[in-house]
């Protein structure tokens, strides 16, 4: 019997494109919030990094 299916291939391909949207999607707005709190960011990441180097206080 034949089983009537979307082949992988094509299957394969809109998940990557979905996938590739996606991904700039996050990415777009990942900058746009990177780029509006990229000063508060790199003091709590250094603060971060401060706290795991010194360890428990």
């Amino acid at each position: 019997p034949v089983v009537t299916a979307t082949p992988p291939q094509s299957s394969f391909i809109t998940g990557t494109q979905t996938l590739i949207s996606f991904l700039v999607e996050n990415f777009a707005r990942y900058t746009r919030i990177n780029t509006v709190c990229s000063k508060s960011d790199i003091l709590i990441m250094r603060f971060a990094l401060c706290t795991v180097r010194h360890g428990r206080h």
